[in-house]
């Protein structure tokens, strides 16, 4: 497998520098949207406190979410619930993010508008 000329086959998963957004969504109820947001700083990245925290704001506004952050998953519609497994898949800079299904939100308009949105987010990934 090879991601930006790279072949990433060899490495372990953890590794290879990319972002899954499960169908699912696979949100931790117990945590707030941001929390959520900065699991994936939070454990391994190394990063300060601060940096987590202005990279969880950063994101939350990327994907329209700017005043969520405290909201438990249950507080926030599906759509919403997917841009924050969208802004956790991206939190790390990963290289590339990997939907499980092609857009799954439910109505062609709601996907398009969902694909537009990963683009823009993709494009202020790294």
């Amino acid at each position: 497998m090879r991601i930006g000329g790279a072949d990433v086959s060899a490495l372990p998963v953890s590794r290879r520098g990319v972002g899954i957004v499960f169908q699912s969504y696979a949100l931790f109820p117990n945590l707030t949207a941001a929390s959520n947001v900065a699991y994936g700083l939070e454990n391994g990245s190394g990063m300060r406190r601060r940096e987590v925290n202005r990279r969880v704001e950063e994101l939350l506004d990327l994907v329209g979410l700017r005043g969520l952050g405290g909201k438990f998953p249950a507080q926030l519609s599906g759509g919403q619930q997917q841009r924050v497994a969208l802004a956790r898949a991206m939190a790390p800079r990963r290289a590339s993010c990997c939907w499980t299904s092609p857009f799954p939100p439910s109505t062609p308009r709601c996907a398009c508008a969902c694909a537009a949105k990963s683009v823009r987010c993709s494009s202020g990934c790294g």
